[in-house]
């Protein structure tokens, strides 16, 4: 039988506990996994399970943070749309997520947008840190699960020239809210704690970590 791990908050290391956000070694060629290893069969083998079972207890939900971008103009063939997505725990990824859409002959406005939540959801970047986007008519909602979302900016841009627009309700994603998702294994100072972090293991902290983790571009989620 599988022996699972149990989802907790996060806790400071002890005084002998020793770590840094390097200890993993991330590779930055890498899409994040956010899989859980499973001791398995008693023989070493080890399994990767989904962190959903994890995700579903209620301590450890998650709210995403949301931003819409609501399509507008005329839709001209050969023109460029393009929605930017980013957050500073992209850094190890390329950075910023731009997703170009090119209008078809005959488009119309609901179409450009139904191609820009797809283009957000075959990113295999935003797919990695759990964004994507719903669409309904000509407005594409951003979701980025967890306060780590809350970090998540939007911006739009058309080629020169372009008649079609697009309206942001706003450039950062807010709402978000729940654990903190890591797909490292690593230890983060801040204060005068430190904090161990176990991939696939949601964990609930407080703002100002959360805020800090983001910034430092810890491979959270």
């Amino acid at each position: 039988m599988a022996q699972t791990l149990t989802p907790g908050t996060a806790i400071p290391l002890g005084g002998s506990d020793s770590g840094s956000l390097q200890d993993s070694a991330q590779n930055p060629m890498l899409m994040p996994s956010f899989y859980l290893p499973v001791a398995k069969g008693g023989r070493g083998q080890v399994v990767y399970e989904s962190p959903n079972a994890a995700l579903a207890d209620s301590s450890m939900s998650r709210t995403a943070a949301t931003a819409t971008a609501t399509v507008g103009g005329t839709a001209t063939a050969a023109d460029t749309v393009t929605l930017t997505i980013g957050n500073p725990v992209f850094k190890r990824f390329g950075g910023a997520r731009a997703l170009t859409v090119t209008v078809g002959a005959g488009e119309t406005i609901e179409q450009i947008a139904e191609a820009l939540a797809s283009a957000v959801n075959a990113d295999a970047v935003c797919r990695g840190f759990g964004i994507y986007a719903t669409v309904a008519a000509d407005v594409v909602t951003i979701h980025h699960p967890g306060p780590v979302g809350n970090f998540t900016t939007l911006a739009e841009s058309t080629s020169v020239g372009a008649t079609e627009t697009v309206t942001l309700s706003a450039t950062t994603l807010s709402g978000g809210a729940g654990a903190v998702l890591p797909f490292g294994n690593f230890a983060f100072p801040h204060g005068s704690s430190t904090f161990r972090m176990q991939s696939g293991l949601p964990a609930v902290m407080g703002s100002a970590v959360v805020a800090a983790m983001v910034a430092a571009g810890a491979p959270i989620g």
